[in-house]
């Protein structure tokens, strides 16, 4: 009899696992939160340019590390009502009927102002050493091939201790031969004076 009926007399097993289940939920959840209350706010307002400069302002504002994240968030809510067919209609929203035709104008805005190319092209290799931190903490939202992508981009972040103390160094040694400190404050003044 145990284990039948969960609700009523859970078996040891099944408990582990809603355990499991729960806490992986949580961290989900966490990762994916500050995403899912902007699009929830862009698509709940009723005019559809609104709702375009709304995510625009968004867009403009997070770091491009957290684009892709943001962009396939989105893209998975809109697949979500796209395929409920007839489940999610503007009677699945009472209070706001317009919401599944907002979600799918959010992937098409998506599409439109965050194409992958431009993603791709705007990261430096410190948002993309970000990404990947991100997405091997949170591997189960992204896919195989976005994982696989990710493990062969050759990201080297520079030492910025070192290059500063490189920097230091040169301008020390520049500064101790008493010819170049006369040569550059000659320069320095010519410049000035022209």
């Amino acid at each position: 009899k145990e284990g039948n009926n969960p609700d009523a007399a859970p078996s040891q097993w099944l408990m582990v696992l809603m355990i499991i289940h729960k806490g992986v939920m949580s961290i989900y959840e966490k990762e994916i939160w500050e995403d899912v209350m902007w699009i929830t706010m862009v698509v709940t307002q009723k005019q559809p340019e609104v709702r375009r400069k709304l995510l625009e302002l968004f867009v403009a504002q997070i770091p491009k590390a957290d684009w892709k994240q943001f962009k396939r968030v989105a893209l998975r809510m809109a697949s979500a009502l796209a395929q409920g067919g007839g489940v999610h209609g503007p009677l699945s929203f009472p209070s706001c009927p317009w919401v599944p035709a907002a979600v799918q104008q959010l992937a098409r805005d998506l599409e439109r102002i965050l194409p992958d190319w431009m993603i791709e092209g705007m990261m430096t290799d410190f948002d993309k050493q970000v990404l990947k931190q991100k997405m091997d903490r949170m591997s189960c939202l992204w896919g195989e091939k976005d994982l696989e992508d990710l493990r062969h981009v050759n990201v080297t972040l520079p030492n910025v201790s070192e290059l500063m103390k490189q920097q230091i160094e040169q301008a020390t040694e520049v500064f101790n031969r008493p010819e170049n400190l006369h040569q550059f404050s000659r320069s320095h003044f010519e410049v000035g004076a022209s």
